[in-house]
């Protein structure tokens, strides 16, 4: 897998692997971005790849809006998709709209190294992010949501 453009957090540390092969850490240390935001979209090919790769880079597993039914996927995880309402500006003149990406990372319990190593991680890639916190009990899950617009020049 790639980095250009979408490290925003290196995790160090006591090393482990996850189930596919992903080596993560325990500490959380930020890095510079490796490109911007067009040099990392020529590279992957689309936004929605680009947040993926992100997300990814934090070796949680993840997926676009929703795991299929049935799947046995074990917190914690992300799923990203584009959020309903983006963000809008308009005057006496003009309209502009921008989508707004929403990220929800869904854990057990609160686990600050993966919570920042993942806020950093988008961060870095994309600029301000808001951040959300709910329980599902549902799910008996605790869900952390990281909204967040994408910019043509980068951060």
């Amino acid at each position: 897998m790639s980095n250009v453009g979408v490290i925003g957090a290196t995790l160090t540390g006591p090393l482990g692997k996850t189930e596919d092969g992903i080596v993560i850490g325990a500490n959380v240390e930020v890095v510079e971005p490796t490109a911007h935001i067009g040099e990392a979209l020529e590279l992957f090919g689309s936004y929605d790849r680009l947040v993926y790769e992100a997300c990814r880079s934090t070796g949680l597993a993840g997926t676009h809006q929703a795991y299929p039914e049935g799947s046995k996927v074990k917190p914690p995880f992300f799923v990203y998709s584009l959020d309903s309402g983006g963000e809008q500006y308009a005057d006496d003149d003009n309209w502009y709209s921008m989508p707004r990406y929403r990220v929800e990372l869904i854990e057990r319990q609160a686990d600050p190294v993966v919570e920042t190593a993942l806020l950093m991680a988008l961060k870095r890639a994309f600029g301000p992010v808001r951040v959300y916190e709910d329980w599902s009990e549902s799910e008996h899950a605790r869900i952390v949501s990281y909204y967040f617009t994408v910019t043509k020049e980068g951060n």
